[in-house]
């Protein structure tokens, strides 16, 4: 520090900041770094009675605009005034500091923060009062006011250039050279460019074109930045190739502000290839935006409890992809803590088109659904028997059909933990009593008066979660010694697993309604549907291949089978759950075989 404290006095240390935008030496004038510091240097040395003191420090940005904070001094000098090692901060000019209204309240409040204060040398005002404050904040508007009609002129001053059709500034496109500030053709890269565009308009795909020049040495355009940092030099990649068709220097003209402008340099590639290029360039982009079949039949329909949409998602499983549906939450709002629902795609679709089948089948409900729209004729009452008809028409539609349909059927899809709710339009309910099954259902649903009036659907949620699906910490059995499981038990095992869940899930169907599903007889989906109370080691041995050789499928199915797991051990010739280890496969039979009592 420098200068003469009276000792009566506690020092204050003032730090001196200076700040210019442009980098060349104006030294003689106002704005030089030098002589700004020298005008705020003789100021504190004209308050020594006050007890100021310089710091030897020097907080200076040579070439740094005044929009912005991220100075290095500037961030320098923040640092020491939170470290107390300031208590005045003292500028030549109030811009120089900061030219925006925002950023100097900022600053005002972190010197307060610090008990900073602050002194600007031509503009003298005290920030400690309230007339001091309503001037700094005049000044700050008007260079703030300043800074916004320079960023105008510069604007203006683009656009002219670009209507003039010169080039308007930044690093030429590559196959062209920028000397004394315009375009000129670079002969080497221009035939590159040339290329690149013929091979666009015959592969059709900018991956192709990048995947041919990668197999060369064809590199990018090199140049060094400002700080000495050489960029450049690479291969050329797919976004290089797809941002140089769409580049109109090419084709010479100069584009800004959603305007092409005829330029004054000379064009690469012709017209008439130009204008192939961006054809195929258009027709990529339409077959990117044509909307794709929707594999799944419900996304638009269903929504959750809160009235959220519920969009498609995609698990990742080795085994498998599964689909489920869950609701978006939203980023703010009384729903955004609210955790998703989701529900198993097949089996919410599965479910659906089961309830409407069955709604279908039965006249009751489709009659209350048709009286909704009005009484009942001679007409209507004939077509209310076509309904397990439209139900079966309905379950052999394709996919793209069946969605169709449900577009007009389906008003809303909302999914609960508790209940699944379906709406359905009545005029889409009696233009599908009256379909044909030939034409588009699409020309045929809705032909009726339409209305407002709809039959809602109801029944029970089963495979709905709030929380992503979780897995049981079970580690993976080890396989000790030549165990082979029999395909034939293990398949019976999978197909009793797979019956429950499809009785739990459609507890509103019969079995004989069901077995159809399996290929199977009921009373033969009856007799699998009782392996699911097989005793949970009886199970795993049989998946694992560690049951009696002699235990057969036909035995499983066909044989009786009690509830009591002691009693099924020892009718299917399985030793007593204490015994039950990993040894060999052919277990010893109790001496006395127990008789096996076949269902009548």
């Amino acid at each position: 520090m420098t200068g003469l404290v009276p000792a009566s006095l506690t020092p204050l240390r003032c730090a001196i900041y200076t700040r210019r935008s442009v980098v060349r030496e104006l030294d003689g004038t106002s704005g030089s770094l030098e002589n700004q510091r020298n005008l705020c240097s003789a100021y504190v040395h004209s308050q020594q009675h006050r007890g100021w003191v310089e710091l030897d420090h020097r907080y200076e940005d040579n070439g740094v605009s005044g929009g912005t904070l991220e100075r290095p001094a500037l961030q320098q000098l923040f640092a020491d005034i939170q470290n107390g090692r300031v208590d005045v901060v003292i500028v030549y000019k109030l811009d120089r500091l900061t030219r925006s209204l925002r950023d100097f309240m900022r600053l005002i409040d972190l010197f307060d923060k610090f008990r900073v204060s602050f002194v600007c040398v031509t503009q003298a005002f005290d920030t400690g009062d309230s007339l001091g404050r309503l001037v700094l904040n005049i000044l700050l508007t008007f260079a703030q006011f300043e800074r916004e009609i320079t960023a105008d002129r510069m604007r203006d001053r683009i656009r002219a250039l670009a209507r003039m059709g010169r080039w308007i500034g930044g690093r030429p496109p590559f196959g062209y050279d920028l000397v004394e500030r315009r375009l000129v053709i670079n002969p080497e890269q221009a035939v590159v460019v040339r290329t690149m565009f013929e091979r666009f308009v015959v592969l059709r795909s900018c991956q192709a074109v990048a995947d041919e020049f990668a197999a060369g040495t064809v590199r990018t355009r090199t140049w060094v930045t400002g700080q000495g940092k050489a960029m450049g030099g690479q291969l050329i990649r797919t976004h290089s190739v797809y941002n140089a068709i769409g580049n109109r220097a090419y084709v010479g003209e100069i584009h800004y502000d959603g305007e092409a402008h005829p330029a004054l340099h000379e064009p690469i590639v012709s017209r008439e290839l130009w204008d192939a290029a961006q054809k195929v360039r258009e027709e990529i982009a339409s077959a990117r935006s044509t909307p794709r079949v929707r594999k799944n039949l419900l996304v638009g329909l269903i929504y959750d409890g809160l009235g959220r949409r519920m969009l498609i998602g995609m698990g990742r499983r080795k085994e498998g992809t599964p689909r489920y549906y869950a609701s978006v939450r939203p980023h703010h709002g009384p729903t955004s803590r609210t955790r998703s629902v989701r529900v198993d795609a097949n089996a919410i679709e599965e479910r659906i088109a089961a309830a409407i089948g069955l709604m279908l089948r039965n006249r009751f409900q489709i009659t209350g659904a048709i009286l909704k729209l009005g009484g009942l004729d001679d007409e209507l009452e004939a077509l209310l028997d076509q309904g397990p008809v439209a139900a079966r028409r309905l379950e052999n539609l394709d996919h793209d059909r069946l969605r169709l349909t449900y577009e007009i059927l389906i008003r809303r899809i909302e999914v609960t933990r508790e209940i699944v709710r379906v709406v359905l339009r009545c005029d889409a309910i009696l233009g599908l009593l009256a379909w044909d099954g030939i034409s588009t259902p699409r020309k045929r649903l809705g032909a009726s008066s339409s209305g407002g009036e709809i039959h809602v659907l109801e029944f029970e949620a089963h495979s709905v979660r709030v929380e992503r699906v979780f897995s049981l910490p079970v580690e993976r059995r080890v396989q000790q010694g030549p165990f082979r499981p029999n395909s034939r038990l293990v398949r019976l095992i999978h197909m009793a697993r797979a019956i429950q869940e499809a009785v739990h899930m459609n507890r509103n169907l019969t079995l004989a309604e069901i077995a159809p599903r399996f290929r199977r007889q009921p009373t033969y989906v009856a007799r699998a549907l009782r392996l699911n109370y097989l005793a949970p080691d009886i199970q795993v041995a049989i998946l694992d291949g560690r049951h009696p050789r002699d235990l057969t499928a036909k035995r499983l199915i066909y044989g009786y089978i009690p509830m009591d797991w002691p009693q099924q051990r020892a009718l299917l010739g399985f030793p007593p759950q204490r015994e039950l280890q990993d040894g060999p496969s052919n277990y010893s039979r109790p001496k006395k075989k127990p008789r096996i009592v076949m269902p009548v």
